[in-house]
């Protein structure tokens, strides 16, 4: 329904992220598992073992851990697999001070949420996608239109793109934001 995009924005957070063997990762909200297996076949790789000089005993200590914060997830996911983390909190604020309290020192925190569009044009084009098309290709692909319908309505509902703020208010270091006195 992302044309394949969120495929690539998987990618990037990974590469982002720059796993490494014996590091610990922890997938909140992880849905399908897809981005944890992304970091296991990252850490995992030959290739970037080689570079590394990684031995097979690090790697053995590398922990990944999915989960989801939507007590009723175990039993939805009998049925389908959905990824849902901030936009699903009452609160933004509490679900990145609870993030920034589970996070080591020196941990990080990725975040891969959809939010709206502000380019007028595209704006419109998306809107159109996302209140008339993505509905009606989850009821065709997965016979479940409600859930899609959910998802477009609390990407609406979930604030633009101002995560950095709370995230330095909370005391994230937030890198790449630095704004200019």
């Amino acid at each position: 329904m992302s044309a394949g995009l969120h495929r690539l924005w998987k990618e990037r957070l990974v590469g982002k992220l720059s796993p490494f063997a014996g590091m610990k990762h922890l997938d909140v909200a992880g849905g399908t598992g897809d981005v944890a297996f992304r970091i296991f076949d990252a850490v995992n790789s030959v290739k970037r073992r080689a570079l590394r000089k990684v031995d097979e005993a690090s790697l053995e200590e590398t922990q990944i851990y999915v989960c989801d914060i939507n007590p009723n997830m175990l039993n939805v996911g009998k049925q389908r697999a959905a990824e849902r983390g901030l936009r699903d909190n009452k609160s933004l604020v509490w679900a990145l001070a609870e993030a920034y309290r589970v996070l080591k020192r020196g941990g990080r925190f990725l975040c891969l949420e959809l939010s709206h569009v502000d380019i007028p044009v595209f704006k419109d084009i998306y809107d159109l996608y996302s209140f008339k098309v993505i509905p009606n290709l989850g009821e065709l692909i997965a016979g479940d239109r409600e859930s899609y319908q959910y998802l477009v309505e609390s990407v609406r509902r979930f604030p633009p793109q101002n995560i950095s703020s709370n995230l330095a208010m909370i005391k994230y270091v937030v890198e790449g934001c630095a704004k200019k006195k």
